[in-house]
């Protein structure tokens, strides 16, 4: 019986113990630090040091390879935005200037000065940038510290000046984070009591109060939208009724970043916190170092954390970075630690479930066979082909109780419990 009772207890840990943070080195120690990461594509990562020097890997963070440097116009100037426009460039505002930097080619082209020589001056108003961030739909949205919003539709090579005078005055010293054409927030620099939301593309603004400093928005095309601040707030209609959910509290986030629809991690000074069920709960991950503390703390708009499109998750760390498949780790493993070949963990999200389970990881092909672990009777036996991660099971006419998922591939077989409630 107690041999029974523990191995239920190890099939029920959480998926977070599974997916340690690994590291990889990016520049060698002592000839500086890694400052920001752009995940590209799966496959393709991009990272720049302290001294401007741009950094790419095309195998997933496993190695890197030099391209060039920002040029340091100016005397140089601090990064204030690193957006990823596709799956071979960023675009990247330095000083005053923007560039696009080709992973392909590592070709680093300015595209134009923002500043005093801009061919957008917005009424002649000239002013640093400060953000930039891209909407749901592609658009992106420039913001000087002026006031002044400039618009992008066709990933940065044209601009348009918006306008519009309220637009300009709500946004002056705040974030702006778009969701379509119309809908969009802004947060005050720094964190504020609150949030502003518009329906209007800025014309009209509705002041959100928290009482709870807010840093960051992370919104949905599902309407779920995830406030991140020193605590969290979620909304399920696109920001027009919030609900204050209970978390570990987060002192000055830095970053977050939405890695799905379910999942989403965020980095304060102190440490990683994250979420698996769509910002339900959130749950403490890895405690950053001293060290990693005055460095991401230096950044004027830190862009430290990024993920894939497959969910793998990226957290710049000291000369390097730490990869996970979960973002959700409080565990920091050296690349000789990583057994070769071995096969991938699996989570099951959400657990306990109601109507459907993602199983988080999958590997092909691979053969996954759900037996209820009381009766031992075999619901369903899938084979998911390559490429088909994350794959998502209808439980809802299921019985309600404990069940076991096998997974079977060329690595060996694992198994996991979930609860259907």
């Amino acid at each position: 019986m107690r041999l029974i009772i523990t191995m239920l207890w190890v099939m029920l840990l959480p998926c977070a113990l599974f997916a340690q943070w690994e590291f990889r080195e990016v520049i060698r120690p002592g000839l500086g630090s890694v400052e920001c990461v752009r995940a590209l594509s799966d496959k393709t990562i991009l990272a720049i040091d302290g001294f401007d020097y741009v950094h790419v890997s095309r195998d997933a963070g496993w190695t890197w390879t030099l391209l060039d440097s920002l040029p340091r116009k100016y005397s140089g100037g601090l990064i204030h935005s690193f957006e990823a426009l596709d799956e071979q460039s960023v675009l990247v505002i330095k000083g005053w200037f923007m560039y696009r930097v080709h992973a392909d080619s590592g070709v680093v082209e300015e595209l134009f000065n923002v500043g005093p020589e801009s061919p957008y001056p917005c009424d002649s108003i000239f002013a640093r940038p400060f953000h930039l961030s891209r909407s749901l739909n592609g658009e992106l949205w420039l913001q000087l510290d002026g006031g002044q919003v400039l618009t992008s539709r066709d990933n940065g090579l044209t601009w348009t000046c918006e306008l519009d005078t309220n637009l300009q005055k709500v946004t002056q010293g705040r974030r702006l984070y778009f969701v379509n054409d119309s809908l969009g927030f802004a947060i005050q620099w720094g964190g504020s009591q609150g949030l502003w939301r518009t329906t209007d593309r800025g014309s009209s603004w509705r002041t959100l109060d928290f009482n709870s400093e807010i840093w960051h928005v992370l919104p949905e095309d599902d309407g779920t939208v995830i406030a991140i601040g020193y605590q969290q707030w979620l909304s399920s209609d696109f920001g027009a009724t919030w609900e204050h959910i209970p978390s570990p509290n987060l002192w000055t986030c830095s970053t977050a970043v939405r890695i799905d629809s379910l999942r989403a991690v965020a980095v304060g000074q102190m440490d990683v916190i994250c979420t698996s069920d769509g910002g339900r709960t959130w749950s403490h991950g890895l405690d950053l170092q001293w060290e990693d503390r005055v460095r991401l703390s230096r950044i004027t708009d830190p862009f430290h954390l990024d993920a894939t499109p497959n969910g793998t998750v990226y957290l710049v760390h000291r000369n390097g970075v730490l990869i996970s498949s979960t973002g959700c780790s409080d565990t920091i493993v050296t690349v000789s630690d990583r057994p070769p070949e071995e096969s991938p963990p699996f989570c099951v999200v959400p657990n306990p479930a109601t109507d459907q389970i993602t199983l988080r990881v999958v590997h092909g092909p691979t053969t996954f066979v759900v037996t209820s672990s009381l009766s031992g009777q075999q619901m369903i036996t899938v084979t998911v082909d390559e490429g088909e991660a994350p794959f998502i099971m209808n439980v809802h006419r299921w019985p309600a109780g404990h069940y076991l998922i096998t997974r079977r591939d060329a690595h060996g077989i694992q198994t996991r419990a979930f609860v259907k409630l």
